[in-house]
């Protein structure tokens, strides 16, 4: 056998090695790709979830420092978690509405305390309206403890499967 003809078999082998070895490699990068892409996908949503973690803290905090917020208060917290129902699960979206319709009965109530107040009325319904005051302001300070325990399964980086 000449060297020419060997030249040619090895040729020949390494073409036909070349492919399959291509093959792989692609197949490597491809996965590669795929699990950026996942984690990325993880990432945004991780980051969707957290600002509506970061509204619903802000807003518990702005409710326990003053109870008779104005609208435009409700309404940038309605803004910032509109997003919610699509993802996070109905636990969450329950919880935040819970939120939002507890705040409103806040507001009402410091409004008509303040009403009472301001009329000078030393009634029974201002006792009452502060009692109930107080209960909320005690709700308020129990949902921020409960927070952090309700919304941790649902922020954290593990991959979207």
């Amino acid at each position: 056998m000449s060297n020419a003809q060997i030249y040619w078999y090895v040729a020949d082998a390494v073409k036909a090695l070349l492919t399959p070895v291509l093959a792989v490699f692609g197949i490597f990068i491809a996965r590669r790709q795929a699990q950026t892409g996942r984690q990325k996908l993880n990432l945004e949503l991780f980051d969707r979830r957290f600002r509506v973690y970061q509204a619903a803290k802000a807003f518990l905090n702005d409710l326990s420092i003053d109870a008779g917020a104005g609208v435009k208060f409700f309404e940038m917290f309605r803004v910032e978690t509109a997003e919610a129902a699509f993802i996070f699960p109905p636990k969450i979206t329950g919880f935040l509405n819970e939120l939002r319709n507890q705040a409103s009965e806040l507001k009402e109530n410091t409004n008509h305390l303040d009403m009472l107040t301001q009329a000078r009325d030393t009634s029974k319904a201002i006792a009452e309206a502060t009692e109930m005051d107080e209960q909320l302001l005690t709700w308020v300070n129990l949902k921020t403890d409960e927070l952090v325990d309700i919304f941790r399964p649902h922020l954290n980086l593990r991959y979207v499967k």
